[in-house]
This record gives C-alpha cells, structure tokens and sequence, in this order.
C-alpha cells in the first residue's frame, strides 16, 4: 500500500512563499507541505518534528528541498537519515532530479534506500577522516612534548604529612581529601600510587 507524501524545508522568511510553490510544481498540496523558518540562530525545526511526531509513518514519502534542510549538524542529519529508515519513510531530495521523478514503487524504494546508504557512507568516511586528522594531531603534539589533557592536579605541600596522619589512622580519607581539596578517591590513589614525573 502506497503511503502519504510530506513535503518539508527549512528556509529564510523571506523564501517560505517561493518553496512552497517549489512543492507544488512537484505536485505538493497546502497540507503536505511544512516549512520552518531560520532565523538569525539555527532552526529548532518544530514543523519537522510535528511532522515526524503526528503524520509520518511507514510506508511514506518525505520530499525534502535539500538534505541539510533536516540539520544544521552532520550527527543531527545522520540521527534524522537512521530514523526516516528505520521508521520506513522514503525520502526524496528535490536537489537530486532522479529522486524526485516518478517511479514505480520498487524503484522508489530501492532509490531511497541507496541515498540512505551513499549518506551513511559519506557521513561516517567524513568522521574516519576527522578521527584520523585528530589522532595525526595528538601524536605529532606528543612528539613536540605538548602534554595532552588534563593537566595533573598538584598534590600540595600538606600531602606527605597527611598520608602519614591517614597511614597511622590519625585521619579519614574523606577529611584527607577534603584538606587537600580533593576527592575521597584521588587522596586515595595518591597514596597508592608515588607522584609521576
């Protein structure tokens, strides 16, 4: 069974008017179409989500006017592709002219289903990338002898004479740790393990 078209976009102001006669030259009616607005900060895309909220469901058709239109963010556009897929929705790009012409039901579906799987690829070959360049990054840092993280949190002057106090049961951990301004716990791993240099 055929399901319902949506259209959807995500414009300036100034643009809504033109996008919905974009929708229905595609043959879009007034009550398939939303769109919101952005303004001077990103969307929040509340058309979008009471769209995916009320009317989408399986076996559905969402035209969008272009792919970045569902998230300014790659994770967020990633988290909306994996729901459209695994809730059953087609998707169709008005950019992408062979996704939007007409097909038969099979070739829709199988067209859907491969810019689902071409985007997954892009998106998560754009993150290998990004851990790649990041870890390159690290190792020529540590190389140089940058140090990486946090910096080490300063035993303080107080310490050895506390570790002697806890060691002969004269003090708590916690009252240790809170002397020195830290955790139960990190007084503790001082203790076990001697200051690195």
């Amino acid at each position: 069974m055929k399901g319902k078209n949506y259209y959807y976009s995500c414009v300036r102001p100034e643009e809504s008017d033109a996008q919905a006669e974009r929708f229905r030259a595609l043959g879009a009616r007034d009550g398939e179409i939303f769109i919101d607005t952005i303004g001077e900060k990103s969307s929040q895309r509340n058309n979008l989500r009471l769209l995916k909220q009320l009317s989408l469901r399986e076996g559905d058709t969402l035209t969008v006017s272009s792919l970045y239109c569902l998230s300014d963010l790659k994770k967020g556009l990633a988290d909306e592709l994996h729901w459209m897929r695994d809730n059953g929705i087609q998707l169709r790009i008005a950019d992408i002219p062979l996704s939007v012409e007409e097909h038969d039901e099979k070739s829709q579906q199988f067209l859907s289903d491969l810019m689902f799987e071409v985007f997954d690829a892009t998106i998560l070959k754009e993150r290998e990338q990004r851990r790649q360049k990041q870890s390159e990054g690290i190792r020529a840092a540590k190389k140089k002898g940058v140090h990486i993280g946090r910096k080490p949190m300063e035993r303080g002057a107080e310490f050895e004479m506390l570790k002697q106090q806890w060691q002969r049961g004269e003090v708590s951990l916690r009252e240790a740790g809170r002397r020195l301004g830290v955790t139960h716990q990190t007084f503790k791993k001082w203790v076990e393990k001697p200051e690195e240099d």
